[in-house]
């Protein structure tokens, strides 16, 4: 189905797993079963550790960001931006994620919080070529 790699952040309580379909055109069934079968992230990651000789991992950037002001505002948290002696005009959340990871074909990777299990982050990467 998914070959699985695992980097953990050695001190830390994150760990971030990598998810190679085998098949190069695998990623959309992948996605599939990741949004459809409740507890597939869970159920896939490794209860064991592994040791692996060597693993690359090409470099890859991700940036995204956008205006948070309407969603907090939908949230109920308007006196901040209610216009007294101080107020916030907009809040604007900006991320982004700097990896290297060798494939040949598209893959998907997620951020896992450790302790509870939540997880932080979910991206596909199409074109690791590029």
């Amino acid at each position: 189905m998914t070959m699985q790699y695992v980097l953990e952040f050695h001190k830390s309580s994150f760990t971030m797993y990598f998810f190679l379909p085998n098949a190069k055109d695998g990623l959309p069934a992948l996605l599939n079963k990741v949004s459809s079968e409740s507890g597939f992230i869970d159920r896939h990651l490794p209860h064991t550790k592994v040791e692996v000789n060597r693993l690359i991992i090409p470099k890859f950037k991700i940036r995204f960001q956008f205006d948070a002001s309407n969603v907090l505002r939908e949230l109920g948290l308007v006196s901040i931006f209610s216009g007294g002696q101080l107020f916030v005009s907009s809040f604007f959340h900006k991320s982004f994620i700097e990896s290297d990871f060798v494939a040949d074909h598209p893959f998907l990777f997620v951020i896992r919080e450790n302790k509870t299990g939540v997880l932080l982050f979910t991206a596909q990467i199409l074109n690791p070529s590029s």
